[in-house]
């Protein structure tokens, strides 16, 4: 029996790949990375098993050891590489404090271009807690935003959506556009192909 979330990392991935693509132009790619694939405990190992996948080798970038759970990435005609991060929870509500941890992990991982927080779950169960149901509502919490750093004063700006994924059926994307949110399928996919934030590839093939 089902009952770990990282029971659900593959069929979450098949899941997001299949409604991405219905969206993405016919000359990109998209694969999928999670920590329970063979090389792929953390972010930095994800990374270097994606430049495998593409047969591509990404010009010097720092990557974290951090152990998140998914990776989403796309490739264009010029081998340009735009990333989504997923975070998975599995039974129970997300929380305020499970959108929280994915925005640490994006302060992090600046080469993203956005995260994904996936509750997988029966379809009777509310997506959300009633706490952040109410923040969100309030409109006490963004789902857009820029982090700027210094010394440069770079900026890098985040999207980030609500995803449910039943069990046995359909995934659904969590209407968050008053918050500036990622609120349908077509919406993540323009993300990925028409941002201008993303990782090159060196010229050297693995």
């Amino acid at each position: 029996m089902l009952n770990r979330e990282t029971d659900y990392y593959e069929e979450v991935i098949k899941r997001f790949i299949a409604n991405i693509r219905e969206h993405l132009p016919s000359s990109w790619s998209v694969i999928g990375l999670h920590n329970q694939m063979a090389q792929c405990s953390d972010l930095n190992a994800m990374m270097k098993q994606l430049e495998i996948a593409f047969s591509i080798k990404l010009e010097d970038t720092y990557f974290p050891r951090l152990k998140v759970d998914a990776l989403i990435a796309t490739r264009d005609p010029q081998n340009r590489i735009r990333l989504l991060l997923i975070e998975v929870k599995y039974g129970n509500p997300l929380k305020l404090l499970d959108y929280s941890q994915l925005i640490g992990y994006l302060q992090i991982s600046k080469f993203c271009l956005g995260g994904a927080l996936v509750l997988v779950a029966d379809e009777d169960i509310e997506t959300v807690s009633l706490d952040f149901l109410k923040v969100i509502e309030l409109r006490q919490v963004s789902f857009s935003w820029r982090l700027t750093l210094p010394p440069e004063q770079k900026g890098f700006e985040f999207q980030t959506g609500i995803f449910l994924c039943e069990v046995g059926n359909g995934t659904h994307v969590m209407d968050t556009r008053a918050n500036f949110g990622i609120s349908d399928w077509p919406t993540l996919v323009q993300l990925l192909v028409s941002s201008d934030r993303y990782l090159t590839a060196s010229g050297d093939k693995l």
